[in-house]
């Protein structure tokens, strides 16, 4: 079952849940973009309580810091986590994910023996609709 969330906003959350819950056939997969538009720089007022020997820091750079926690964290949870490195945030980007990740679904369903364009899983439920529409 697929779970978007958006660190670091969601790591006290299902950042936990990832961190701590059953495992079976759960993996991560991280899509990081290196560059960013646009930055603010946190000084040690924000910081404070933090990081005290920090005196100041990009936010950017913060989330690549607690980033790179969070996959160290996970992976020494036994979580396999898979690191997707895209340079920006623009349509190509976004685009070759897109492309990505229904490949990985298309190439994963036929190593499975699943045929990803067959769906009488879901035609079952249709005809059931149909029959409770009539």
């Amino acid at each position: 079952m697929p779970i978007s969330s958006i660190f670091t906003t969601d790591l006290h959350s299902l950042g936990q849940l990832i961190q701590e819950g059953k495992r079976g056939k759960l993996f991560e997969t991280i899509i990081n973009f290196s560059e960013t538009k646009k930055d603010l720089v946190l000084d040690q007022q924000i910081l404070t309580g933090f990081a005290k020997e920090t005196k100041e820091i990009s936010l950017h750079k913060l989330n690549q810091l607690v980033l790179k926690a969070v996959i160290k964290a996970h992976s020494k949870g036994g979580i396999p986590v898979i690191s997707l490195q895209m340079p920006k945030l623009d349509l190509y980007s976004l685009g070759y994910c897109f492309y990505f990740f229904m490949f990985a679904c298309y190439f994963s369903s036929k190593l499975l023996g699943v045929d990803p364009f067959r769906q009488s899983g879901v035609e079952i439920y249709k005809k059931e609709v149909k029959s409770l529409l009539k």
